[in-house]
């Protein structure tokens, strides 16, 4: 149930987020076309594993748990480290353009 709870909350995620970038008014000025771009292509990734993993689950469920792990860290260190990088004023590598000072 985990791995389709996390599959259907990262779908709707990023339906979200396709909204939002298609209709500018719903995003923060401040926000340039390449940030929501980098962070749809880094939700649509997550997506992929969450599937390969929710797959790999019905054959090998240790195995799924790594998928789960990589998953998590996609969805919860990259951006945290994203922050911690634009809080110091250095440019995110999926972000061109979107230096914070």
């Amino acid at each position: 149930m985990y791995g389709i709870n996390l599959l259907l909350a990262s779908l709707l995620l990023s339906f979200l987020l396709v909204y939002i970038a298609r209709d500018r008014r719903l995003a923060a000025d401040e926000v340039a076309d390449e940030t929501l771009a980098a962070v749809a292509r880094r939700q649509w990734a997550g997506i992929l594993v969450e599937a390969v993993a929710l797959v790999v689950t019905l054959f090998a469920p240790l195995l799924a748990v790594g998928f789960y792990l990589v998953a998590a860290v996609q969805f919860l260190v990259l951006p945290l480290v994203g922050l911690h990088r634009a809080g110091r004023g250095v440019p995110d590598d999926d972000a061109v353009g979107t230096r914070v000072s």
